[in-house]
């Protein structure tokens, strides 16, 4: 933010409004319950404003590092989700 890296996509994003700022793809977000940095619920407020229509959220009980704490389980979710939306 201070270097203005982003300025430029911020730019492109607002001229046109919500539509260029939306995931058209289906998305998955892995929240973890005790993650300060990247909180669970952190993609409320995108998905309440219609930003990631076909979202589906998945609440790991783990810190920051989840790969490392719970790998097997985001494995898990990770592949579940893919079958669910045909991709394996």
């Amino acid at each position: 933010m201070a270097e203005g890296y982003q300025n430029e996509s911020e730019k492109w994003l607002s001229e046109a409004g919500s539509d260029r700022a939306k995931v058209t793809h289906p998305y998955l977000f892995v929240g973890c319950k005790d993650d300060v940095v990247c909180r669970a619920d952190a993609i409320e407020g995108p998905r309440k404003a219609g930003l990631v229509p076909d979202c589906t959220v998945k609440v790991v009980d783990s810190g920051h590092w989840v790969l490392y704490e719970k790998p097997d389980e985001v494995a898990g979710i990770i592949v579940e989700w893919l079958g669910e939306k045909g991709f394996c």
